[in-house]
């Protein structure tokens, strides 16, 4: 018929407090991430950083980037140079998503 729904997060009263504070740590992260990523050169319109959950309750920060920057992200996750220039308006790889 339709898709199958994920389980529910299901809170016991107690846990209400930590899960509070782990989604602040989430927001915190993902605020974090998202101001790196564009002092970096990573353009914010190409950019989507959200804060969430995971099953378990903890933080996890959601990640999305258009191709035209994936290249230029992970070269920047896995190395330890410093953030290439970032690229002005109109650049070539700016405009063409077929373009890392």
């Amino acid at each position: 018929m339709g898709e199958e729904l994920p389980p529910l997060l299901t809170v016991v009263t107690d846990e209400v407090s930590g899960l509070v504070a782990a989604y602040q740590r989430a927001v915190r992260g993902a605020a974090r991430i998202r101001a790196y990523l564009v002092a970096a050169g990573v353009d914010p319109e190409n950019l989507s950083v959200v804060p969430g959950l995971g099953e378990a309750g903890e933080p996890v920060v959601h990640v999305t980037v258009l191709p035209v920057v994936a290249v230029e992200l992970s070269a920047l996750i896995t190395s330890d140079a410093e953030p290439p220039p970032r690229r002005p308006p109109g650049h070539p790889c700016r405009d063409d998503p077929n373009v890392a």
